[in-house]
């Protein structure tokens, strides 16, 4: 499935990716209203890289879209960023320095990696890499994200997911967190 032929489904569907307000859908949306108006297609989770990448790329943003990080050339080891993780409570005193860039490094979701491993609990992708990125649309500083590679050569973010939902009373602590790809995560929601 190339980018034209999302667009035609889109169209199709009438469904657009920018909404009255200029503001650019997220793509989980998306996705929901084409199944909601009734798509059906084998395609669906290629269809959602396709859309991610659209949105990503060729649509000028009118705000702030978590899926736009600016990212630095190299890439980081699993051992390079994970063997600097720092336990404290005090952000200047957990900062380290990555080619000339500070980076706080008491975060729970790399101590969750440190922990849980990087290796996502529901499908078993790996993680293979960080990238140090930072949201292009906000003066945040860097951060690292962990990234898996896909059979189709794609990468794919990792994160933490709460065991027991915050939603449903879980506590946002190590031992209610475990590694899952983001595409787990999502599906996941806030089931127990």
């Amino acid at each position: 499935m190339d980018k034209n032929k999302a667009l035609e489904i889109l169209k199709t569907f009438s469904i657009k990716l920018i909404t009255k307000k200029k503001k650019t859908k997220r793509v989980g949306d998306i996705m929901k209203e084409l199944t909601h108006k009734g798509y059906v297609s084998d395609d669906r989770r290629y269809l959602y890289e396709v859309l991610k990448e659209l949105i990503k790329f060729e649509i000028p943003l009118k705000t702030e879209n978590p899926l736009r990080y600016e990212r630095t050339e190299k890439q980081y080891t699993i051992e390079e960023v994970l063997s600097k993780i720092i336990r404290t409570t005090d952000k200047k005193m957990s900062r380290v320095d990555f080619d000339g860039d500070l980076i706080s490094m008491n975060s729970l979701r790399y101590q969750t990696f440190s922990e849980s491993g990087i290796i996502c609990k529901t499908c078993g992708i790996e993680g293979k890499f960080f990238a140090k990125e930072r949201n292009v649309n906000s003066s945040c500083s860097y951060h690292f994200n962990l990234y898996a590679i896909n059979k189709k050569g794609n990468e794919v973010l990792m994160t933490k997911d709460h065991i027991h939902p915050t939603s449903k009373g879980g506590r946002n602590n190590l031992k209610n967190l475990q590694t899952m790809c983001v595409y787990c995560n999502r599906d996941k929601a806030d089931l127990v």
